[in-house]
């Protein structure tokens, strides 16, 4: 909402902002009638008052105001009017996102959805996907695992030749939870102008998150230009006072449904059943049955529920973040800054190591716009990403493969430890879940990331009237590590001989913790891109022509580098805002064919 300060019998006043500056374009009108003035570059309006009338104010990008003119007589000084109006914390919806700046939405001919910075920081989550869930039209998202995979595996390997590229291995990307498509087709993800297939990113530095889906709209991609494109434009820099913001959200989590194993018991008798059906012998005779179902001697017939001795029952995350802007006529910035923090399902068992599912991640997004000359402006970002995460060793196969021993592990495999101590287990069993749990060592997973772009911006238009001419480039880095230190501890069958004296057969393997690197992968690239446009109006005709060429090169590890460049013009013209025609046309190369 906005606040005034008005006084009886003003009849001039001015509208500002929360920081005292002059709001321009505010309308002031009389409600019911035609009656109304617009503020100057000052803010200063004209306008005579009368008692109970009612008054409103609207502004571009502020929220508008109402007040009746009956409760000016109750202020003392009467000289002036002064109108405070609030800034919108979304932003009117008269553009449309383009990868490369906003397009005016009433002369927009493609097909898009986007949605902003409130719908999104909704949810909370270690990726922006959950606040886009059922947002936008055209973009279908469903959910295939709860928890992100740690990437272990490197996107090479070696050879006699050295190291050699897998096949299809690229850059790796931040979405392992969900499958994201539109038109039948995976769309490509653009942070900020520089295709990146990003999705874990503060929520609360991101602007606005479209999915572009026409012809037109992803003509940019060249041969790749029949997928459909995710646009994520995180925030920009405004012209107005300095201002500091911190948000701080807790989570709490748990799973929406946790299997419920049969009861021993139950299991004995159906395996049994089973195994008769398929004429085959039963694995346990009566007297096994009635010694589970009465538990006789949880060592030798044990009921163990696997998901609540290994799980707990909720996670918590943490989100913390701090946004600072501000600027002048020459110079505006972003800066953002947050951390995200989550913790995972898994019980706390050791206590000489970490062996919880962890992820965390420290983000820093900054944006710097400079207006050097009237005629030359300029615009900096840089965005750099560290993300560190933790799994139990599990024997080397990490949280995925704990979990699918546990869902495929019964309640009367075996004890969690024998009467003497050691770990529980048999032939069939020969690693025991709560050892992979706590004691089989733990796997780290380190991601860098650093995004960098500049855009150069020269208008002509006191030489030849609609000329300008920019140039953008960027340069992207990403590095994936991993380290795991892992171990294995033997289990031990417990049984009891016909004198009643206990009996320990060992199984399984004994492996002492050991350490072991692993360059998951590197990425590089260098992109560039130089570009003329000319837009003219000639009464109720409008045109505009642009021509550009761009290249990059991408490395993967130790693979050569790939080169795709396009050269784009466009053609755009319209009348009266009301009958448009567009065409584009794209020519595409590519050093590998």
């Amino acid at each position: 909402a906005g606040s005034c300060a008005l006084h009886a019998g003003a009849v001039k006043g001015v509208v500002v902002d929360e920081y005292g500056r002059p709001v321009a374009q505010a309308q002031v009108s009389i409600k019911g009638t035609d009656t109304s003035v617009v503020t100057g570059e000052d803010g200063v309006f004209d306008l005579g008052l009368a008692d109970n009338i009612d008054l409103s104010v609207v502004a571009p990008g502020y929220l508008a105001i109402d007040f009746n003119a009956g409760a000016l007589k109750r202020q003392k000084d009467k000289d002036n009017v002064k109108i405070i109006l609030s800034e919108l914390n979304v932003p009117l919806q008269n553009t449309v996102p383009g990868v490369y700046g906003e397009v005016p939405a009433d002369s927009y001919l493609g097909s898009a959805s986007t949605v902003y910075t409130d719908q999104i920081n909704r949810a909370m989550g270690a990726t922006i996907i959950p606040g886009i869930v059922d947002k936008m039209a055209g973009l279908n998202i469903s959910q295939i695992r709860g928890a992100r995979l740690r990437q272990t595996d490197a996107n090479n390997s070696a050879d006699l030749a050295g190291w050699v590229p897998k096949l299809g291995a690229g850059m790796y990307s931040d979405n392992t939870e969900y499958n994201i498509s539109s038109r039948g087709m995976a769309p490509i993800v653009y942070v900020d102008g520089i295709e990146r297939d990003m999705y874990s990113i503060d929520p609360d530095a991101i602007e606005s998150v479209s999915i572009q889906k026409d012809a037109l709209s992803t003509m940019f991609n060249g041969m790749r230009s029949s997928r459909p494109v995710l646009l994520i434009t995180t925030k920009n820099p405004k012209s107005r006072g300095f201002r500091v913001s911190f948000t701080g959200r807790f989570g709490i989590s748990s799973p929406i449904k946790k299997p419920n194993p049969l009861d021993p018991a139950d299991y004995v008798y159906l395996l049994n059943e089973a195994l008769q059906n398929d004429g085959r012998s039963p694995l346990y005779n009566h007297q096994d049955y009635l010694n589970t179902l009465n538990g006789a001697d949880p060592m030798l017939y044990p009921n163990v529920n696997w998901y609540d001795q290994v799980l707990r029952d909720h996670s918590t995350s943490q989100h913390y973040n701090v946004n600072v802007s501000g600027g002048n006529n020459f110079a505006q910035f972003f800066v953002n800054a947050g951390y995200y923090y989550e913790n995972g399902l898994f019980r706390d068992l050791n206590e000489d190591y970490d062996t919880q599912l962890k992820y965390k991640r420290y983000m820093v997004d900054s944006k710097v716009n400079l207006n050097i000359t009237k005629d030359f402006t300029a615009s900096i970002s840089l965005l750099a990403r560290i993300e560190d995460s933790n799994q139990p060793g599990a024997s080397g196969g990490g949280y995925v493969g704990l979990l699918n021993d546990i869902y495929s592990t019964p309640n009367n495999a075996y004890p969690v430890y024998n009467p003497d101590g050691s770990w529980g287990g048999n032939v069939s069993f020969s690693n025991n879940l709560y050892a992979k749990a706590s004691n089989s060592g733990y796997i780290t997973t380190h991601n860098r990331d650093l995004l960098g772009f500049m855009k150069l911006n020269y208008d002509f238009d006191r030489y030849v009237k609609g000329l300008s001419v920019y140039a953008m480039g960027s340069v992207t880095v990403q590095e994936r590590s991993t380290t795991f230190r892992t171990s294995q501890s033997p289990v031990y069958s417990y049984g009891l001989t016909e004198n009643g004296d206990p009996v320990y057969n060992r199984f399984g393997t004994m492996s002492p913790m050991n350490s072991d690197y692993k360059d998951v992968g590197n990425y590089q690239q260098l992109w560039g891109k130089l570009g003329v446009d000319y837009e003219r109006q000639w009464g109720l005709h409008h045109f505009k022509a642009g021509l550009s060429g761009d290249t990059r090169q991408n490395i993967h590890n130790y693979d050569l580098p790939s080169l795709p460049s396009n050269i784009m013009q466009t053609l755009a013209y319209d009348y009266d805002k009301k009958y448009f025609a567009q065409v584009s046309v794209t020519e595409s190369y590519y050093n590998r064919y």
